[in-house]
Protein backbone atom coordinates (compact mmCIF):
# COMPACT_ATOMS: atom_id res chain seq x y z
CA UNK A 1 0.00 0.00 0.00
CA UNK A 2 1.50 3.48 -1.20
CA UNK A 3 0.18 5.97 1.50
CA UNK A 4 2.04 9.03 0.20
CA UNK A 5 3.48 9.43 -2.90
CA UNK A 6 5.92 12.32 -4.55
CA UNK A 7 4.77 10.82 -8.13
CA UNK A 8 1.63 9.44 -10.35
CA UNK A 9 1.01 5.97 -9.29
CA UNK A 10 -1.53 5.36 -11.99
CA UNK A 11 1.71 6.19 -14.47
CA UNK A 12 1.96 2.76 -15.77
CA UNK A 13 5.65 3.86 -17.02
CA UNK A 14 6.68 3.86 -13.32
CA UNK A 15 5.99 -0.01 -12.67
CA UNK A 16 8.71 -1.27 -14.89
CA UNK A 17 11.40 0.79 -13.00
CA UNK A 18 12.91 -1.68 -11.05
CA UNK A 19 14.12 0.69 -8.24
CA UNK A 20 10.50 1.11 -7.60
CA UNK A 21 9.41 -2.01 -8.48
CA UNK A 22 12.10 -3.82 -5.80
CA UNK A 23 12.86 -0.93 -3.58
CA UNK A 24 16.67 -1.17 -4.81
CA UNK A 25 18.16 2.02 -3.70
CA UNK A 26 21.60 3.81 -2.59
CA UNK A 27 22.27 5.92 1.11
CA UNK A 28 25.62 7.44 1.13
CA UNK A 29 27.01 9.66 3.78
CA UNK A 30 29.69 12.38 2.50
CA UNK A 31 31.40 14.92 5.50
CA UNK A 32 31.94 18.48 4.48
CA UNK A 33 34.47 19.98 5.92
CA UNK A 34 35.57 23.44 5.27
CA UNK A 35 34.04 23.45 1.99
CA UNK A 36 35.12 20.13 0.77
CA UNK A 37 34.33 16.52 1.29
CA UNK A 38 36.84 14.61 2.50
CA UNK A 39 37.94 10.92 0.62
CA UNK A 40 35.62 12.03 -2.46
CA UNK A 41 37.46 10.06 -4.70
CA UNK A 42 37.07 6.76 -2.58
CA UNK A 43 33.72 7.48 -2.49
CA UNK A 44 33.22 7.71 -5.95
CA UNK A 45 35.03 5.15 -6.62
CA UNK A 46 33.09 2.56 -4.56
CA UNK A 47 29.93 3.74 -6.41
CA UNK A 48 31.16 2.92 -9.68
Amino acid sequence: MIIAASFDIKNPELWVNRGLSYGDGLFETMRLSQNCIPLLDYHLSRLA
